[in-house]
């Protein structure tokens, strides 16, 4: 088959080992009342990181109807606003979304035919979607950057974040640094377990200890134990993180320690006796301080408050009424006092 001096190979800013990004990624932050407040600024992008996802789509189009016909106008609005602005741009992605399905149906029945014009055509297809799959990408790091107050490799970022404590969002960093280890070192197994690890210890340092801590420490149980083979590092490991996490207030601890008892006593009953003595006073300790705190106020509900009050705040700064700017501003305060 002769080359089309068209067709070049797509320009892709993200690894080709996983096809797609998780909905998680996708959503987050789409629901205001479960997101941190924010603003404008704080969640959009800085332009060094937008010029990176100018558009890496293969042009022109390889399709007749997008250049000339009723419907070119529609998709050169919707790619000329994608190139603008490549990662607010909802509806126009969400329109060239659908015109790629359409393509692609077009010559889904083709797609095996050595042809060097769908074989361009389906390039095209591939490019643009893996440019929406890598600006959703570094959205999302960014956002967890500014939220968490880190670099994605963990260093801080001499800013506070605004969601330090969050467990929801501390589990979707550990998720994308456990998927940036297997793009990135794909098949050594034992430098993506560092990487999770890594990203899990991080997450504990910060988040370990408040509000639904107990599903962070389950989270990183359950890895452990799925990561754990018959190698005598892998169950010192898991020895630690039971250790640890028993020390800790948290919900359902009594379960977890009696996990840890029969963990123990299947290693070595005379090892569990020595070890069992020594980290059942401190089990006992977590355990009366978590009850004592839920009859001094219950966590739930004051969660439930704080979200509430972070949803009414963020609304307020939508400006709703129209206000002036020294108006909206003396609202704004309002709302924080």
């Amino acid at each position: 088959m002769a080359s089309d001096p068209r067709r070049r190979k797509p320009v892709l800013l993200a690894p080709t080992h996983e096809d797609a990004m998780d909905e998680d990624e996708d959503e987050l932050f789409g629901d205001s009342s479960n997101a941190p407040e924010s603003s404008a600024s704080a969640t959009a992008m800085p332009e060094p990181v937008t010029k990176t996802l100018i558009s890496q789509i293969l042009t022109p189009s390889p399709f007749p109807h997008h250049t000339s016909g009723p419907t070119s106008s529609r998709f050169r609005n919707a790619y000329n606003r994608i190139v603008t602005n490549p990662t607010t741009e909802v509806e126009a992605w969400q329109a060239l979304m659908t015109e790629v399905t359409n393509c692609y149906r077009q010559i889904q029945s083709k797609i095996h035919v050595m042809d060097a014009e769908i074989q361009l055509q389906l390039d095209w297809i591939e490019s643009l979607l893996r440019q929406r799959q890598a600006n959703a990408q570094a959205k999302l790091e960014y956002l967890l950057q500014t939220y968490l107050g880190i670099e994605m490799d963990g260093s801080p970022t001499g800013k506070l974040g605004m969601a330090t404590h969050s467990v929801d969002l501390w589990l979707i960093y550990v998720d994308v640094r456990s998927r940036q280890a297997r793009r990135e070192h794909f098949g050594e197994e034992a430098l993506i377990r560092d990487w999770a690890t890594k990203a899990y210890e991080l997450a504990l340092e910060y988040a370990g200890f408040g509000f639904q801590n107990h599903v962070l420490w389950k989270a990183y149980l359950q890895y452990v134990k799925m990561s754990t083979s018959g190698d005598p590092q892998h169950m010192v490991l898991l020895r630690g993180v039971y250790q640890r996490l028993v020390c800790h207030p948290m919900t359902g601890l009594d379960q977890l320690w009696q996990e840890y008892e029969m963990f123990e006593r299947q290693q070595s009953e005379a090892l569990a006796q020595a070890l069992l003595g020594e980290f059942t006073p401190k089990y006992q300790h977590a355990r009366t301080v978590y009850l004592e705190r839920n009859r001094v106020f219950i966590v739930a509900e004051e969660h439930s408050c704080l979200t509430l009050w972070k949803t009414r705040t963020a609304y307020e700064r939508t400006n709703p009424e129209r206000l002036s700017t020294a108006d909206l501003a003396v609202r704004i305060r309002s709302c924080y006092k």
